[in-house]
């Protein structure tokens, strides 16, 4: 049990709490008993795990997958904007991407196992909206992938809307994917993640027809300086530091390539989008480039844009099973969002990012 003193005060006609924990201090000042902490720390411990730090942002916004590499450049976004931010995680989350934003304007908070502590987490932080990034995208598919699939993918994010519904969270941007559908527009899921992302999309509608705004943001090829995903730029950029051949496929396959940043301002924007009076129920787009470039073309830029010399064997191996030689591109862009950081510039950035991780290796 966490000791707390509890002190009221009137300000500005609002009761106003504050909360001691020791010296950390924080102002409770809404009408409705939401945190407005400005240089203080409300901390409330439960059984599982659970700490909110905050301080005063114009929105409060609840994130998940701020661990990964696209959540946590959604979660520094919010922050630098002046958004307050929970970033609820599964036990055991390594929180290293957070650790640079962790303060003023962003907390953390533990789910558990079974995230029978999802209404409680959204009733204490009263969020504005839910950013949903959080998925299980890469593996096989064995039995047991095949339930992480449906765990991470399709029952996580279904309890997180019982939770919303329950304690009135209307709110929602969602990340799909555009391996959902088939060069034609057609729905043909490429793997298990597109296809379970397509179960979650499919659950929606129930939720929308009870006041759920959502806006779902289909990825395509997100990269940026930092990932350590060890998606097709990070081998070729590693292939040409360490002069090492890399066998490729023929290489005619289409990309929308988008840099993470501008990726993450999207997902910011987005939450504008869906809590705006003028919001539809459920709103799909696409996160792409406005052009696309095919794996040849790619590595040629590359190395143009950056003096590295990639020796590629293209057609050393096939194609794989169900390659999606250029992805359906049918949805419209977030209107008022365009990407702003050219190809060449995202490049040149990956590879100085790698070039200071080897050095420092």
């Amino acid at each position: 049990m966490v000791w707390q003193l509890t002190i009221l005060l009137q300000v500005r006609g609002a009761q106003s709490r504050i909360l001691r924990r020791g010296l950390k201090l924080c102002w409770i000042s809404q009408p409705d008993g939401r945190a407005a902490c400005l240089r203080g720390v409300w901390r409330r411990d439960w059984a599982n795990g659970w700490t909110t730090e905050t301080g005063g942002g114009q929105m409060r916004v609840l994130l998940t997958g701020a661990t990964g590499f696209l959540g946590s450049h959604i979660a520094a976004h919010l922050v630098v904007r002046g958004d307050d931010v929970l970033a609820i995680h599964r036990p055991g989350t390594r929180l290293d991407r957070l650790q640079k934003v962790i303060g003023n304007h962003l907390a953390t908070a533990k789910m558990s196992e079974g995230y029978d502590n999802l209404e409680d987490i959204l009733a204490h932080f009263k969020p504005d909206a839910v950013i949903h990034v959080a998925a299980k995208s890469r593996g096989g598919e064995s039995p047991s992938e095949l339930k992480e699939y449906v765990d991470a993918n399709i029952l996580f994010p279904s309890r997180l809307l019982q939770a919303m519904e329950a304690v009135n969270v209307r709110a929602l941007v969602n990340a799909g994917t555009s391996w959902q559908w088939g060069e034609d527009g057609s729905y043909r899921p490429f793997n298990y993640y597109a296809a379970t992302k397509q179960c979650f999309e499919d659950i929606l509608p129930h939720y929308c027809e009870s006041g759920l705004k959502c806006a779902t943001l289909r990825l395509f090829d997100i990269v940026g300086p930092g990932d350590d995903r060890n998606r097709i730029i990070d081998l070729l950029i590693d292939a040409g530091l360490r002069g090492e051949a890399l066998k490729m496929s023929p290489g005619e396959q289409h990309m929308y390539i988008v840099d993470v940043r501008d990726a993450a301002r999207a997902f910011v924007h987005a939450v504008d989008l869906v809590t705006s009076a003028e919001a539809d129920a459920h709103s799909v787009y696409g996160l792409r480039s406005h052009e696309a470039i095919n794996l040849k073309d790619l590595v040629d830029q590359l190395q143009q844009e950056t003096g590295l010399r990639i020796d590629v064997e293209f057609g050393g191996r096939p194609y794989r099973a169900r390659e999606i030689m250029r992805p359906y591109d049918g949805q419209p862009l977030p209107p008022g969002w365009q990407p702003q950081i050219t190809l060449p510039q995202t490049l040149r950035d990956m590879v100085h990012f790698r070039q200071q991780a080897l050095l420092s290796a």
